[in-house]
């Protein structure tokens, strides 16, 4: 799967709303087998890019297109989501801090192991919900519908 969204990358392939959903769209020729590529996964590619949309949305940054988010919640704080496995179909959620400028963790909690990735999701998504709750700030804003979804992210 992550070979597919380095060619989506690497092509400028974008992912486009259009009318009830959503459409890959390039300006390139794409070779058959990578045609076909995308037809048989093409649930999956849109769900992951949706994912990513909604990372960045609340606040994490997202690294091998969606294999990996991390969110700082505080100086030396933050929290980390890894999908695991071939399929990419489960995930670990942990925190970790860090003081003192020290690249080694000063404490390491576990939220959730080996979950399926939408519930690992809804974990983090809930603990920064919590965080902003108490610290009283809001949310970020959610961006303009006119943006595609590449834009996003």
């Amino acid at each position: 799967m992550a070979h597919l969204f380095d060619e989506i990358y690497l092509r400028n392939i974008r992912l486009t709303k259009q009318n009830k959903g959503y459409r890959l769209w390039t300006t390139q020729a794409l070779p058959p087998e990578l045609r076909q590529a995308f037809k048989e996964n093409r649930k999956r590619i849109r769900d992951r890019f949706m994912e990513n949309a909604a990372a960045r949305r609340l606040g994490f940054l997202v690294f091998g297109h969606g294999t990996f988010y991390v969110y700082q919640y505080g100086e030396g704080s933050f929290l980390f989501i890894e999908r695991k496995g071939v399929t990419e179909e489960s995930a670990d959620v942990w925190r970790e801090k860090f003081f003192g400028g020290k690249k080694r963790s000063q404490g390491t909690v576990m939220v959730a192991e080996n979950i399926p990735f939408n519930e690992a999701w809804r974990e983090a998504q809930s603990f920064v919900t919590w965080i902003h709750r108490k610290r009283k700030q809001p949310m970020m804003n959610k961006p303009n519908k006119e943006e595609t979804l590449w834009e996003m992210i």
